[in-house]
């Protein structure tokens, strides 16, 4: 944490040219809010961005996602002045933009936004194709599978066989 305090103005440099927020293409200017560790190695950064008007789209572009290895795998929470979720966001390496539709008017947002569960799945289709291990590991309950079936179809409980 003391690390991050003291890098403070470093971090608002490096975002402000990484992390960008278009209000119906219009560009939103950034500030730091906080930005805090989170268990494993992970960092929960809030920025607030100011636009120049209510606009009816957002989009998020991370252009820093081009410097950081590819497993980077970043949410965005668009969130109303009234700190109501619009949309949650997944962003990386191969899509490093997206948008989200804001609700009209300044009523209550009503239900909060569904998960991204399309974009989740992709994620962790991409996860387990990125590494020996976890192919090996599906592999294996492929395997064990593919033997359990084998052995159910072919021997009943008398030990007799079927074809």
């Amino acid at each position: 944490e003391a690390e991050l305090a003291a890098g403070t103005d470093a971090l608002q440099a490096r975002l402000g040219a990484g992390v960008e927020l278009l209000a119906d293409g219009a560009p939103c200017s950034a500030a730091l809010e906080r930005a805090s560790l989170t268990e494993e190695d992970g960092a929960r950064v809030q920025l607030r961005y100011g636009c120049p008007a209510s606009p009816r789209a957002l989009t998020v572009r991370l252009p820093l996602l081009a410097g950081l290895a590819f497993g980077h795998r970043h949410i965005a929470q668009v969130e109303r002045a009234d700190g109501e979720p619009v949309a949650d966001l997944v962003l990386h390496r191969g899509a490093p933009e997206a948008s989200a539709e804001l609700p009209a008017g300044d009523g209550p947002a009503g239900a909060p936004p569904p998960p991204p569960v399309g974009a989740y799945f992709r994620l962790g289709v991409e996860h387990i194709l990125s590494g020996i291990d976890h192919l090996l590991f599906v592999l294996a309950l492929l395997l064990w599978s593919a033997l359990m079936l084998a052995s159910r179809s072919t021997t009943t409980g008398a030990g007799s066989k079927v074809r």
